[in-house]
């Protein structure tokens, strides 16, 4: 029997924020509806970044390959999707809220439900491992509010290590993610519902550029007499037309606000694109000294910045946590297990 693919985005499953009653602007009616990518591209092309084909295969872009695609047994009639990424053989970074028990939502699933596929298509994996043990964030489950505490993360211990892919090298300078800076995200978000694509059939990896509007972090919060700090990135989807940006205009909802100060550059890069469901878990990369590392992980989105907004369209706003936030839990993960 074919099971059910379902996309994984945070505020489709869970409260990971909460929102004003009313939003009073809304967005330029002028502005073109698309979904993930610019409307004047394919994704086909964002699919052949993702695969780091020439001419895309430089220095100038991450190397891709260590993004790896989450697959969740959640009933028997249902697959679970989400993103992570290879930091380790043995060890997989994604969302926590990609890993719930979606019949409780109040603690993660069983390890043996998700397994890990390596490669650019879900449905043609060059390697298949399962997870051994699940880590999460310690205040994801007690306070999983993200816009409070910053605190979407998750390791993945698996079973066996990935030996296909080389591993990505994850940023724990907190200094060092500075707001206008470029960025690339990957991720396997669905895009089955588009033109030209097979609703029966997983989505394949993409990747797209975008400008870190948002640097948040400090966000103290105390478990079992144990005090962690949490942080959150965003950046938002800018038109090519200049139209709308969410990040840059005067008004801001709750879950906005909490993002912190500052401002947006009302620029659409040449390979602008914004999140979609199944992308929840993928990583974004900056270039810091030279080196492409991740310095964060897909929590969601802020839920309609402007009234009129659709999700992954123009406007729309990306959330992240923060890895560098992280660092000391990481690390001690990794040492003790």
């Amino acid at each position: 029997m074919t099971k059910n693919l379902i996309y994984l985005f945070c505020f489709f499953l869970i409260s990971c924020g909460v929102t004003d009653d009313v939003l009073e602007p809304s967005v330029d009616p002028e502005v073109i509806e698309t979904f993930g990518i610019r409307h004047d591209k394919t994704l086909w092309q964002y699919e052949k970044i993702a695969s780091n084909e020439a001419p895309f295969n430089t220095g100038d872009y991450p190397d891709f390959s260590s993004v790896v695609s989450l697959e969740m047994d959640i009933s028997k009639n249902d697959v679970g999707i989400c993103s992570g990424v290879l930091i380790a053989p043995n060890w997989v970074l994604t969302a926590g809220h990609c890993v719930y028990d979606y019949d409780t939502d109040k603690s993660p699933m069983a390890a043996s439900k998700i397994k890990v596929n390596v490669g650019n298509d879900p449905e043609n994996p060059i390697q298949t491992v399962n997870v051994q043990q699940i880590f999460l964030a310690p205040s994801w489950l007690a306070k999983g509010d993200f816009f409070v505490y910053g605190n979407d993360l998750c390791l993945l211990k698996l079973a066996s290590p990935i030996t296909k892919i080389p591993t990505a090298t994850l940023n724990y300078d907190t200094s060092s993610e500075k707001v206008n800076a470029e960025l690339w995200f990957s991720g396997f978000g669905d895009y089955s519902q588009q033109k030209g694509q097979n609703a029966d059939v997983f989505s394949k990896k993409h990747a797209y550029q975008n400008i870190l509007d948002r640097v948040k972090e400090g966000l103290g919060h105390f478990i079992s007499n144990e005090t962690y700090t949490g942080g959150m990135l965003a950046f938002d989807f800018d038109d090519p037309a200049g139209l709308v940006n969410t990040l840059g205009d005067s008004y801001a909802n709750e879950e906005e606000r909490s993002l912190g100060e500052g401002s947006s550059q009302n620029v659409c890069l040449n390979w602008e694109g914004g999140t979609v469901e199944g992308d929840s878990g993928g990583p974004i990369f900056m270039k810091i000294n030279n080196k492409w590392v991740v310095i964060g992980i897909l929590n969601g989105g802020v839920t309609e910045p402007l009234k009129g907004i659709k999700d992954s369209g123009y406007g729309d706003i990306s959330t992240f946590t923060k890895c560098s936030s992280h660092a000391n839990w990481i690390k001690s993960i990794l040492s003790k297990n």
